[in-house]
């Protein structure tokens, strides 16, 4: 990539936000930094954003990620005050 950087421009995409769960961005950023290449980086939606929405959960305050290993787990997180039927 960084040689490829130093002969034009070079966009590096990831699905989703590439500051969040991407192990790839920071050794790319350092690595073209240290290179003296500019670089920008442009937010998106990761997983993360529906998924809250889904389970009514706000991403700040008791949300832990993890790998949910078996079928049947369910996330128990919920608004205190019930969603009324559709």
């Amino acid at each position: 990539m960084i040689d490829l950087a130093h002969a034009g421009d070079v966009v590096y995409a990831v699905p989703g936000d590439p500051m969040i769960g991407e192990p790839t961005t920071l050794p790319l950023i350092d690595a073209a930094r240290a290179a003296g290449l500019a670089v920008e980086i442009l937010p998106g939606v990761s997983f993360i954003e529906p998924a809250l929405a889904l389970i009514e959960a706000e991403g700040v305050d008791g949300v832990q990620p993890s790998l949910m290993r078996r079928p049947s787990a369910r996330c128990t997180t919920r608004r205190s005050t019930p969603t009324p039927p559709r």
